[in-house]
C-alpha cells in the first residue's frame, strides 16, 4: 500500500510540476514532459543508488586518478 502511495504522489509532483512550467512559460503540455521527466528519473536514481553503481565508481575513479592509490570496496 505504501509504494501505491508513493507512485501516485510522484506522479502528481510530475504533472504538477510540468504543469506549472507550462503556464509560467505559455507553451504546450508536451513540450516539456520528456525533459521533465527524464531530469525527475536522474534525480531520482541519484538518490537512491546503493552505493555501488555509476555514481560511486565514478567519485572512486576520479579520488583514484587525483591521488594515485587505488583502494578496494568495502562490502556493506
Amino acid at each position: 500500500m505504501k509504494r501505491l502511495i508513493t507512485i501516485i504522489l510522484t506522479l502528481f509532483v510530475l504533472l504538477g510540476l510540468i504543469y506549472g512550467i507550462t503556464h509560467y512559460t505559455h507553451t504546450k503540455f508536451i513540450d516539456y514532459s520528456f525533459f521533465i521527466g527524464i531530469a525527475v528519473t536522474v534525480i531520482i536514481g541519484f538518490f537512491t543508488s546503493k552505493g555501488g553503481g555509476f555514481w560511486s565508481k565514478n567519485v572512486d575513479m576520479i579520488a583514484q586518478a587525483n591521488i594515485g592509490i587505488q583502494g578496494g570496496r568495502t562490502k556493506i
